[in-house]
């Protein structure tokens, strides 16, 4: 389908306010100034209101087009998105979980969109322009206005740029320098935007201080020349899948290792906390292993009942497991973790027989960011998320893998259709 330009002005729009920037310019005085209050909360209204456009933008387009029979491309991926739906009715927090089910649909709609609409090679563009925008504004506010765009407390010389955290800015950064690798090394015209990019965006990587982006970041462009050897050379599979299991475990233990190496990098043996907190989420899975607490309610704080407030248990006050299947696990007990591990493995199946038939470089993307998704929710809660451009990127690339399964060719034909 052939997309405007206003179309896909809207899909960067989308993409970068998926982003969840922390929008802390604001008009005082005859100038523009720096707002630190929480733009990026639950409450804010002009966050919110940006949100609900995007949704009914997408979902007209959607109608208009006849194309929302795509939500049922991936039956396990519908079914994960039922569950999270009537899991108010045995949530600990009806109100909170009906909210964040309603911004859920919404991210899934816009995830819809995408891949009704465009191509695995349109992504990888998509993506870049819209973060590539992402590094300049982060640059731009960490140079400007450094009492913003670099932290000062918790993590002081790292840069948060646009965002409320310098693992934000990392994580965000890393997946865009990953989508400027492919554009560099599929798009002959672009090539020299492509490698800009990806040094640019690795420099802001290395600068957010966010070990675990970086790490991720380069295991990734590890597993580059791996698949592309596997593509040649069948054997290896087993070699590349226990590379991958290696990588996963080596960017766990590198977040924050321990005794000479974690002094060395300045972290602590706790992964930042993290092994407290992961301790707490266990004994919040406990009271109700098997339907969880309510989706959205493992992100409650100061509620009365302590299953829907994990940071009770812990010494630390996160605002999540900072693990996506602990957060899951959560939210909809192993029921709902079942369901996405095993649609998560369908998926990586998809993507690699896509891989096989498809020999262009542009259909090594979803192996890509299945990895990167999967080794930054070792630390992070991404996944089932809502208003997230990692769940909105998965949404799209589960269902376009699950539509062109019998059409090895069509990634191809859209995007020659599309230049």
């Amino acid at each position: 389908m052939n997309c405007s330009r206003v179309e896909k002005l809207f899909a960067v729009f989308s993409l970068i306010l998926f982003t969840q920037p922390f929008l802390p310019l604001v008009m005082r005085n005859g100038g523009f100034s720096i707002d630190t209050s929480p733009l990026s909360a639950d409450s804010n209204p002009l966050q919110q209101g940006l949100f609900l456009a995007v949704y009914a933008v997408a979902f007209v387009l959607l109608v208009k087009r006849r194309s929302l029979e795509w939500a049922t491309k991936d039956k396990l991926m519908l079914l994960l998105v039922v569950v999270a739906v009537i899991s108010i009715s045995w949530s600990e927090d009806p109100t909170t979980t009906l909210k964040r089910v309603l911004a859920l649909l919404g991210t899934v709609v816009v995830g819809i969109y995408l891949a009704s609409n465009y191509s695995f090679k349109d992504l990888i563009k998509l993506l870049a322009w819209s973060l590539g925008l992402v590094a300049v504004l982060s640059i731009g506010v960490a140079l400007l206005a450094p009492s913003y765009g670099i932290m000062s407390d918790l993590s002081p010389g790292s840069w948060q740029g646009i965002y409320t955290h310098k693992n934000i800015l990392g994580r965000i950064m890393a997946l865009g320098a990953i989508s400027f690798f492919l554009l560099a090394t599929t798009a002959t015209k672009h090539r020299l935007i492509g490698w800009g990019g990806f040094l640019l965006l690795t420099l802001v990587v290395i600068k957010s201080h966010s070990l675990t982006a970086l790490l991720a970041l380069v295991a990734v462009l590890a597993l580059f020349p791996a698949f592309m050897a596997m593509r040649r050379r069948p054997v290896l599979i087993p070699i590349v899948i226990a590379v991958c299991v290696a990588l996963g475990s080596a960017t766990l233990w590198l977040s924050d290792s321990t005794d000479d190496l974690a002094r060395a990098l300045n972290r602590d043996v706790t992964f930042s906390g993290r092994v407290d907190l992961w301790q707490s989420a266990a004994l919040v899975i406990g009271k109700s292993p098997w339907l969880g607490h309510g989706y959205g309610t493992s992100w409650v704080t100061g509620g009365e009942d302590a299953t829907t407030d994990i940071a009770k248990f812990s010494e630390w006050n996160a605002p999540d497991a900072h693990d996506g299947f602990l957060t899951i696990a959560l939210d909809l007990g192993v029921s709902g973790l079942a369901l996405f591990v095993v649609g998560y493995a369908v998926t990586a199946r998809r993507a690699f027989v896509r891989f096989r038939v498809d020999q262009t470089i542009e259909a090594l993307w979803p192996l890509l960011f299945l990895c990167f998704l999967l080794l930054t929710n070792l630390t992070e809660s991404m996944f089932l998320r809502y208003n997230s451009i990692d769940w909105t990127l998965y949404v799209a690339t589960v269902l376009l893998l699950a539509q062109q399964g019998n059409e090895p060719t069509r990634d191809r034909q859209m995007s020659n259709h599309l230049r």
